[in-house]
């Protein structure tokens, strides 16, 4: 392969020609024209703005001699992704060396670009943890409090509709223990998440390879906790696939000449039937999900919707973390 974009976009053709699978692609800065291409074998594609914050790329700073990491760069993927009507996502990472002030700098960012084009499909808020052999291996870790303030700030800034992740393996917990975990998860749902990412029964998180996805009972119950139901989804979020127009040819188990209407959601739990409806509004039976053609959860309301309703309690405790009258854990 002449470079790894190339080497990226045909196994993602492999993935979605021989597999049931959807594609979520992570591949970097990318241009327009490059983005369009993914766009061609992918569901949906991927960049962390990680921080807008300029000083970070200072000698010493986390992001020195990274230039991919330049904030301009990956805000221009951004944009670009918005001008390819790819639905994507991005987001924060916490703990860094950033200020609170430049985190919200950091998601404003993202919701100027998503308002110009409404292609910010998933919101990221990422906590950062020391890795072994790394040149931020003796970092300290942030502690639940910062990643649940800004949480809160996310789900402020970006209203009750935002899809807002915090991935559940990362989580800071006071303890080694589940309750403790389960008190972390929960603090995470009232500070306003309403999805937990890609969550694997069958392989492991390769970012993060020492911290084991949790078991996905255990999650349901503490989301449940909440009032909350734990339902599987797409690489892309069904209000989100009027983006892509007509599926390309290499998703073999779709009609590729049926044009998405954004309702239309697959059973993971079977090959893909191109006839094949779920009503987002159905709850599913956590226990029953296989992970066959999902790459991730997200949570409904108590009463299964997935609107604006679902988010009202969570988003009222965000200001409530804001000010200081939250609880972490």
């Amino acid at each position: 392969f002449g470079s790894t974009l190339e080497y990226v976009y045909r196994a993602a053709q492999e993935v979605c020609s021989q597999t049931g699978l959807l594609p979520h692609v992570n591949a970097g800065v990318m241009s327009q024209a490059e983005l369009e291409r993914m766009r061609q074998v992918s569901a949906s594609q991927g960049l962390m703005l990680e921080s807008a914050s300029t000083r970070l790329m200072a000698e010493g700073g986390p992001h020195f001699d990274c230039p991919d990491k330049e904030p301009s760069a990956r805000l221009d993927t951004l944009e670009a992704a918005g001008l390819a009507k790819v639905p994507f996502t991005s987001g924060i990472l916490v703990g860094i060396g950033e200020t609170r002030r430049e985190r919200l700098e950091s998601l404003l960012s993202i919701r100027r670009s998503h308002g110009r084009h409404g292609h910010i499909a998933e919101l990221i808020v990422q906590n950062f943890v020391p890795k072994a052999g790394t040149a931020m291996a003796d970092a300290h870790a942030p502690p639940l409090a910062e990643l649940v303030w800004s949480v809160a700030a996310a789900r402020l800034l970006f209203g009750p509709n935002m899809n807002l992740q915090a991935p559940p393996n990362l989580t800071p917990a006071p303890g080694q223990g589940d309750e403790e975990l389960a008190g972390s998860w929960r603090a995470l749902l009232d500070a306003g998440i309403s999805d937990w990412g890609g969550v694997s029964p069958l392989t492991r998180d390769f970012v993060n390879p020492d911290r084991p996805w949790p078991h996905v009972a255990k999650l349901a119950a503490a989301t449940a906790a909440a009032g909350y139901e734990l339902m599987p989804r797409l690489s892309v979020y069904p209000e989100y696939m009027p983006l892509l127009g007509r599926l390309p040819t290499f998703f073999n188990p779709l009609d590729a000449n049926a044009s998405l209407d954004g309702n239309a959601v697959f059973d993971g739990n079977a090959a893909l039937d191109q006839n094949a409806v779920l009503d987002r509004k159905a709850v599913l039976d956590a226990a029953e999900w296989s992970g066959a053609a999902l790459s991730g959860m997200w949570l409904g309301g108590a009463s299964g919707g997935a609107g604006a309703g679902a988010h009202a309690g969570p988003a009222s405790a965000a200001a409530e973390w804001l000010d200081g009258s939250g609880g972490a854990g």
